[in-house]
């Protein structure tokens, strides 16, 4: 007995060290409530309160877009799937759900982090654990302020601080991944662009400098617009 309680509790320990952290992504893109299925289908309690939500606001399935993280093109099996975490516009209100990430090999060999490796031979993706909430607003999250669009100033500034703070962590988490996977920055594209040309701060004229010191043939003359 104690031998299988240790056995059990190291596959749990592996199990969540080998979660994926999908924020790091930096890519996101929109998808129909429709393709959240096989996530929504995992918890009885959501799909009956996303049912209750489209019946309150006379809303079928298909009027419902979401927004989710976006595996890159570089990801050779996986390039395009939206993963967690995900907010979905209701109308009158937000859902927004997160779940553990994980993703693995043919093998079932777990990736944790990007690497060249993981790039090429991740073909498997896995959400489970969901935790989900409802809200007036779509949130934080970089994909949000690209969709809903900037978010009028808090009177004592606050939104505006927040907001150039996430677009210059966003930045530098693209900046990142590109140096470390050989790939060309393209920051004439959305959702990229979008966060440069909403952001105008000493931050991000920083970062400006710093991508140019980096990436002086592929990006100097998009981020110095």
């Amino acid at each position: 007995m104690t031998l299988r309680l240790v056995l059990v509790a190291l596959l749990l320990g592996t199990s969540s060290a080998l979660a994926f952290d999908s924020s790091k992504l930096v890519q996101f893109g929109t998808l129909p409530l429709d393709d959240l299925t096989p996530v929504i289908a995992k918890s009885a309690l959501l799909q009956k309160e996303i049912s209750k939500a489209l019946s309150e606001d006379n809303k079928e399935r298909a009027d419902v877009r979401c927004l989710g993280m976006r595996f890159p093109g570089q990801w050779k099996n996986l390039g395009g799937l939206r993963v967690s975490p995900y907010a979905c516009d209701f109308g009158a209100k937000w859902l927004r759900i997160r779940a553990t990430v994980r993703i693995a090999d043919r093998r079932g060999r777990a990736f944790e982090t990007i690497t060249a490796r993981a790039m090429k031979n991740a073909t498997k993706v896995s959400e489970t654990n969901l935790n989900w909430e409802w809200a007036t607003e779509c949130g934080t999250a970089a994909y949000c302020a690209w969709y809903v669009g900037e978010p009028a100033p808090a009177p004592d500034g606050t939104g505006i601080v927040a907001g150039v703070k996430d677009a210059a962590n966003q930045l530098q988490l693209y900046l990142d991944y590109a140096a470390k996977t050989g790939g060309r920055p393209d920051f004439s594209k959305p959702p990229v662009s979008d966060l440069l040309r909403r952001s105008n701060s000493s931050s991000i004229s920083r970062l400006r400098e710093r991508s140019v010191s980096k990436f002086p043939r592929h990006c100097s003359r998009a981020l110095t617009r």
